[in-house]
């Protein structure tokens, strides 16, 4: 009997022991699934804050922060901000390798997928190589509104007070690949109750990392991703359009037949084409001469253009520093500094880039690009008939904003409205409708002013602005204007 009771005595303190040891392992696993957790949190911090600092030195070199995608002239998306940030990051030979010729998913670039840099490796998931669950939240009131990029003067809400990337676990996107993730897919899963992450990172834009809960308040999540006066999900406040329209396609001038590009308004003007002073081109010009270190740039055959080019530097007071960009070197270098600056940039219609180049001399390309808002305070009216304009032989009509008293459309606008938008005009001259004078007023950041005025023909465009210039100060009104009634 006491044999049995011993015995009994003892499986209970082995079923005990047994017990004890599995409470212990449970805890040790509880440990180390806790510690595994944060080193994974750590880590994915440590890989966003380097990926925030690479977008705030994209954003000191170029005055923006990089689109979240590049397009072409059609809109199909080639290049992802991932890539345009690569610099950045360090990875400058990763960035040589990849072709911006070429879209993401070409044969040639779809080789370095298996190159993904380690800070874009998420630290949670074992996913294929490749992958990334750091995101940018796509839509216009967040701080990646699709190929449009963001300054800091457009993040009205603070850089602490706003979202600059979420770390998605649950993302299958390639890191090369021009996709993340839209504001309302977010939504649903950031804010699920069914298999919600508990705390989910997020890169704001001053820099720092915050773990955000699920269980936060909807409209304050919302308000988190946008940049712009805390706009909610269901309230939010229309933004202003951007200024960074598509960039458009180049064109070669061989195919403006009866356009002549003029480098020089010195020199001769042509006949029965329209001219068009280049101010830039001189500009990239200089640029070409600083880049060989020398007074003048040398070419093999002397032309008028050339000549003029090298015989007046640029003036400063031509173009401000803020309207355009002018650059000359290596082409192949060139072409990525473009794609970067100008992410909506299509050169396949350059012939700089032309790979049949002889590969036993070296060439250099010169670029120059303008672009100038004049935004107007009140809008004028589109006019019902367009305007006709003799061009090659043949009458071309284009579109019309102005004023017509005898337009349907002028009909239709309220008197006070048409009154606000013919203040933006004054005649400064008129003795006939082949000689006159507009002055045009902007509100541009430096009250740009225009000058649209027909004078008879010179013999260069020099020329013809010293004529529109005596008219200005030295006007005549003989005639009767609409404009002044």
């Amino acid at each position: 009997m006491a044999r049995q009771q011993s015995s009994k005595f003892r499986r209970i303190r082995y079923s005990l022991a047994l017990l004890l040891l599995a409470f212990v392992a449970w805890g040790a696993s509880l440990v180390l699934l806790e510690r595994s957790e944060h080193q994974r949190r750590l880590a994915d911090k440590s890989n966003l804050k380097r990926i925030g600092m690479a977008l705030h030195q994209y954003q000191e070199k170029y005055q923006s922060f990089p689109p979240a995608y590049i397009i072409d002239s059609s809109g199909k998306k080639l290049h992802s901000w991932r890539v345009l940030i690569l610099p950045f990051l360090g990875e400058d030979e990763l960035y040589q390798k990849y072709d911006f010729s070429q879209s993401w998913d070409s044969p040639r670039n779809r080789e370095l997928l298996g190159e993904c840099p380690k800070v874009y490796q998420n630290a949670w998931t074992n996913s294929s190589p490749g992958r990334t669950a750091y995101l940018a939240v796509i839509d216009k009131r967040t701080a990646w509104p699709g190929p449009i990029a963001v300054r800091l003067a457009d993040v009205r809400d603070g850089l602490s007070n706003t979202t600059h990337l979420v770390n998605v676990p649950e993302s299958t996107q390639q890191w090369m690949e021009p996709e993340d993730i839209a504001l309302e897919d977010l939504g649903k899963v950031a804010l699920s109750k069914d298999k919600p992450v508990r705390l989910r990172l997020h890169l704001l834009m001053d820099g720092m990392v915050r773990a955000i809960s699920s269980h936060v308040d909807r409209n304050i999540y919302f308000s988190l991703l946008s940049i712009d006066r805390g706009a909610t999900h269901h309230q939010h406040h229309q933004q202003e359009n951007r200024p960074t329209p598509p960039f458009p396609p180049l064109t070669p001038v061989e195919k403006l037949s009866a356009t002549t590009i003029q480098v020089s308004p010195a020199l001769p003007a042509g006949q029965g084409k329209n001219e068009i002073y280049c101010a830039t081109f001189r500009a990239a010009w200089e640029k070409l001469r600083q880049s060989r270190g020398s007074e003048k740039v040398e070419v093999l055959t002397e032309t008028p253009i050339s000549r003029e080019l090298n015989r007046i530097p640029l003036s400063s007071r031509i173009l401000s520093g803020e309207s355009f960009y002018a650059a000359a070197g290596d082409p192949e270098l060139l072409r990525s500094e473009l794609v970067e600056r100008f992410p909506h940039i299509d050169l396949s219609a350059a012939k700089s880039w032309d790979t049949t180049r002889d590969p036993n001399k070296q060439y250099l390309t010169c670029f120059a690009y303008l672009r100038r808002s004049l935004p107007f305070a009140h809008c004028f009216v589109r006019l019902s008939n367009p305007v006709s304009f003799n061009s090659q032989g043949r009458s071309e009509k284009v579109v019309a904003f102005g004023y017509d008293p005898a337009d349907p459309a002028i009909k239709a606008v309220a008197s006070g409205d048409l009154q606000h938008a013919l203040s933006q005009v004054k005649v400064l001259h008129a003795a006939g409708d082949s000689d006159f004078v507009l002055k045009i007023m902007t509100t541009g950041e430096q009250d740009d002013v225009m000058y649209l005025a027909r004078v008879p023909k010179s013999a260069s465009l020099q020329g013809a602005w010293e004529s529109v210039r005596e008219r200005i100060q030295h006007p005549q009104k003989a005639l009767r204007h609409d404009l002044d009634t």
